[in-house]
């Protein structure tokens, strides 16, 4: 800069190359190897090892990376799945897994080379346990495909002789009644989607199933488009009991079972998603520590048309059993199914005598059945918010 306060030419061009070395800079690369571990913890276990070619900074970042996400679908041939993790497994650092990730999504249901397929998984199994894994996700199935025969006995008994790990995710799998899940004493988090709950064999079929009390430790528990039965899509449906003496929160979503008693005294967060269908299972709640509920209950069926008195019959049941609850929450199907049986709950007495706190996802709501609802609270009148 000159005397006069101008910049000079020779300065301009200084600020002018600073800013085109800026823009040039590899910025990814700059960052400290913590940040990258935690990037690439995101991505396919594949796409992870394949940053090594984009510079010598990334070389080695991959062998440290502490999520292992192994997707089979990723892979034409099993081969070269079976090929990639092994190598894998075997050239990262020895450091702990905190979470492995195992999606088989066609090899899983059909394993054709049933045992390649099984001693791949075993040793991707024993290697997470080895290295102090605390969150498994296993889905050996799609959408799609009604294919259970894998089951967790067979699965888990044969390469896990103990885990301690913390959250467990299963899909397309069966829970049998064997020592599938017994490895997992320490879990507190699980959610199985499309899985079939069966007994073990020689089990009655009218014997009720009982799959979560070798679980001490279990919280919470999510169970997703599951069916008790000994096939799945086909059969006679089970009954199925689910006790937790510590569990803290439940979410059953599209069940289908054809009794559900739940047992759990420290429960205080209770989710249901389904179809009014399944009211009828719902025989047995006890849950004295309720504090928040969400329902979301619709009728494809047209069943409240042609079953109005037993339609009220099923909420009414389900309520009481929830009437500890001191928050609510209905979504609009709900309500929409509801609106259709004001005239006979009005003349209920509400349960819920604790009820502080009201959520209703809907424009509006019919007087009647915003009474019900209401008048049986012995505190101030309950805060009610539409969402």
């Amino acid at each position: 800069m000159n005397n006069n306060g101008e910049a000079t030419k020779a300065g301009k061009r200084r600020r002018g190359g600073e800013g085109e070395d800026t823009i040039g800079r590899d910025r990814l690369s700059a960052l400290p190897d913590r940040a990258l571990v935690h990037i690439l913890s995101f991505v396919d276990s594949k796409d992870a090892v394949q940053t090594c070619v984009l510079s010598r900074r990334f070389r080695c970042v991959w062998k440290q990376v502490p999520v292992l996400n192994f997707n089979r679908d990723t892979f034409e041939e099993f081969s070269g799945f079976e090929t990639h993790v092994d190598r894998l497994l075997s050239l990262r650092y020895p450091r702990e897994v905190h979470k492995l990730s195992y999606m088989d999504g066609d090899g899983g249901a059909s394993w054709e080379d049933e045992p390649r397929c099984m001693g791949l998984f075993v040793r991707a199994m024993r290697y997470a346990c080895s290295h102090n894994v605390q969150h498994l996700v296993i889905d050996l199935g799609s959408e799609g495909n009604q294919d259970r025969s894998k089951r967790c006995s067979d699965l888990f008994s044969s390469s896990i002789s103990e885990c301690r790990i913390e959250s467990l995710d299963l899909g397309h799998v069966t829970l049998d009644g064997g020592c599938g899940l017994s490895c997992f004493q320490s879990v507190k988090s699980l959610i199985l989607e499309w899985c079939l709950l069966s007994s073990d064999q020689g089990g009655e079929k009218d014997d009720q199933l009982d799959p979560f009390s070798k679980l001490p430790c279990l919280k919470h528990l999510v169970l997703s488009n599951c069916l008790a039965g000994e096939t799945y899509g086909g059969g006679c449906k089970r009954s199925i009991k689910i006790s937790g003496l510590e569990l803290l929160s439940l979410v059953l979503d599209r069940v289908e079972f054809s009794d559900i008693e739940i047992h759990a005294p420290k429960l205080e967060s209770f989710t249901l998603t389904d179809d009014i269908g399944t009211l009828r299972g719902l025989s047995n709640l006890s849950l004295p520590s309720l504090n928040h509920a969400d329902i979301s209950v619709w009728d494809d069926h047209h069943f409240v048309k042609h079953n109005k008195e037993l339609a009220k019959q099923l909420f009414v049941s389900l309520f009481q059993g929830l009437h500890n609850a001191k928050s609510l929450k209905l979504y609009w199907e709900t309500i929409e199914v509801m609106s259709e049986l004001t005239v006979g709950l009005a003349d209920q007495p509400s349960p819920f005598t604790r009820l502080t706190s009201l959520t209703l996802a809907a424009d509006s709501v019919p007087y009647k059945l915003l009474k019900y609802l209401l008048k049986g609270s012995t505190s101030r009148r309950p805060m009610i918010d539409y969402v």
